[in-house]
């Protein structure tokens, strides 16, 4: 239920012009800014909380089976990808954007609080759960969209750079604290109270974003060019392709991992919710090291080098929870899981989308880029869904072990395929 932010491309307006300097202003010096961005940090953190617990409520409180915790993992992923799709073209058109992104906190924190409420009067049900998770995912889908345009509107274009940076430190750093509050807040409040937390997180940013509706910097509109499939045929020619089926294989496993770890976790090592909190954290943890490192890793290895370790990283951390038992060695082997796992999996996304400006034509960047983001959200997604089945009907630890069998496959098969090359060229 991450909020995430995005950034679009204002053209100047000559009516606003004490407004644009302070947009041209350092960020530093930019309260506008500052105050969406203390928005934002604090709406993400709640988002982050119940992101950690919505999972732990459906299979601690809920009794949830392994294939819908399969679909409440894949059903908000395709929910997100859909509410982004729709609000785009609506974004483009809107002249009250920032009325629509209050009106979708609002919603997203009356959803939070419905999702509270039932749980605690146990009315709830898994299929009302993964009803109103999905609308969440859906809203914060469309919140991208809308706010996309807004953060220009703020800053100047030649600020976008360090914007876009704050705001990524800004939700790597909430991804560590909201499991890290969520687990301090379980020693006081029973699990689905914790929920309310994200739901005043909304209600907050609601309040915070409206005043931005008269201050924002103004807006022309933007010709955008017109979509089509040329930047799907584009993103799967050449050499991009490798990094295209690469992303799939490491979504494919991780989603089926990720979809069955709270209940691996919690029934089949034994850890409590707290120390599950904690290896999330960890693996935050491990998604800012390696987004930082990626560049270090290039500059050492060469990009297709890195890439191949990154994906073995990313893919061969399943490992680490493959030979596990409860207790110490259990806790461990998931925090080594997330730690590596999710170093290795933002080394490879990070090269991957550094890799499609060189290797796809100027005018198919951006689609490029969404096709790129598209396939990361969706791999995930059919993973997830297909690990809630096959954990249904093997069971969690031999679909764990099959994910980890079928990952070391691929890195051979990679392995094989580069080595041949390399005879190849020298012959």
């Amino acid at each position: 239920m991450t909020k995430r932010i995005e950034a679009g491309m204002p053209l100047p307006d000559d009516t606003a012009q004490g407004e644009r300097s302070e947009g041209s202003a350092p960020l530093t010096r930019n309260p506008r800014f500052l105050g969406y961005l203390a928005t934002r940090a604090q709406s993400q953190i709640g988002s982050s909380i119940t992101a950690t617990a919505t999972p732990l409520i459906a299979a601690t409180w809920m009794g949830a089976s392994a294939t819908q915790m399969g679909l409440l993992v894949a059903v908000p992923f395709v929910s997100r990808v859909a509410g982004r799709l729709l609000a785009a073209v609506l974004a483009e058109r809107s002249r009250s954007r920032v009325t629509a992104l209050a009106a979708i906190e609002v919603t997203s924190g009356l959803c939070v609080v419905a999702v509270t409420l039932l749980a605690v009067t146990h009315d709830l049900s898994m299929p009302g759960l993964i009803a109103l998770v999905s609308i969440i995912a859906g809203l914060t889908g469309a919140f991208g969209s809308f706010s996309a345009p807004l953060v220009l509107d703020l800053v100047d274009p030649g600020r976008l750079t360090k914007a876009n940076g704050a705001m990524a430190g800004v939700a790597h750093l909430s991804t560590i604290a909201g499991p890290g509050i969520f687990g301090l807040l379980l020693q006081f409040l029973a699990m689905p109270l914790v929920l309310v937390v994200d739901a005043i997180s909304y209600f907050v940013s609601a309040f915070l974003i409206l005043p931005l509706r008269q201050r924002a910097l103004p807006r022309t509109q933007v010709r955008v060019p017109d979509p089509g499939l040329q930047g799907f045929r584009h993103m799967f020619r050449g050499d991009i392709r490798i990094y295209m089926a690469g992303a799939a294989l490491i979504c494919l496993i991780n989603g089926a991992v990720i979809a069955l770890l709270p209940l691996y976790a919690t029934h089949d090592l034994g850890l409590s919710a707290s120390a599950y909190a904690v290896i999330l954290a960890t693996g935050a943890a491990g998604g800012v090291i390696g987004s930082a490192t990626a560049s270090f890793w290039e500059t050492k290895l060469g990009r297709n080098r890195a890439a191949f370790v990154a994906g073995a990283l990313a893919t061969g951390a399943t490992g680490f929870l493959a030979f596990v038992d409860k207790g110490l060695s259990g806790a461990l082997g998931c925090g080594a899981y997330e730690l590596v796992g999710s170093a290795g999996g933002s080394v490879f996304v990070v090269l991957m989308m550094s890799s499609i400006p060189a290797s796809v034509p100027s005018d198919a960047v951006a689609r490029s880029m969404a096709v790129g983001a598209l396939v990361l959200e969706l791999g995930t997604a059919i993973g997830a869904a297909a690990g809630g089945i096959m954990g249904t009907a093997a069971g969690i630890r031999s679909t764990v072990e099959l994910c980890l069998y079928v990952a070391a496959t691929a890195l051979l098969a990679v392995a094989l395929r580069g080595g041949l090359s390399a005879v190849r060229s020298r012959s």
